[in-house]
């Protein structure tokens, strides 16, 4: 049941294995990665099962080094790759494609040429936001 609502959201948001693949870096299937990994990360968090302990040590690995410059004696600079100003990045790796075809078994593909879905030839793709949008 969990997985029901991400699977939705990626057979919409990928194009059709028919028609070809779209980046892994497409902004759309970043935004989708993005906040299912937060939905999971919360999940293995929240849960205080002594199974869990095992996925929160497993889910470290993914989490950002919060150490400065001045931890190694250098010179205080922002992080590279963060916009001056920035907050510290949470997790420092969000592993994808794994993610995406774990959740999306038998439904997701992944190439060298990119991600597509098992939805019919001519599927136009839609955004993660209309995925979620509202009814009147």
């Amino acid at each position: 049941r969990w997985a029901r609502k991400w699977r939705v959201a990626m057979a919409a948001i990928l194009p059709s294995g028919e028609d070809g693949a779209v980046a892994v870096t497409d902004a759309e299937v970043r935004k989708l990665s993005h906040v299912l990994w937060k939905d999971v990360a919360a999940w293995v968090t929240d849960d205080k099962s002594e199974a869990s302990n095992t996925s929160r040590r497993a889910l470290g690995l993914f989490k950002a080094d919060h150490q400065s410059s001045a931890t190694f004696g250098w010179e205080a600079k922002d992080p590279r790759g963060l916009e001056p100003g920035a907050p510290p990045a949470e997790w420092c790796f969000i592993p994808t494609s794994d993610l995406l075809l774990v959740v999306g078994e038998g439904l997701v593909g992944l190439t060298t040429e990119g991600l597509f879905a098992d939805n019919p030839p001519g599927h136009k793709r839609l955004s993660l936001a209309e995925c979620y949008r509202k009814k009147p």
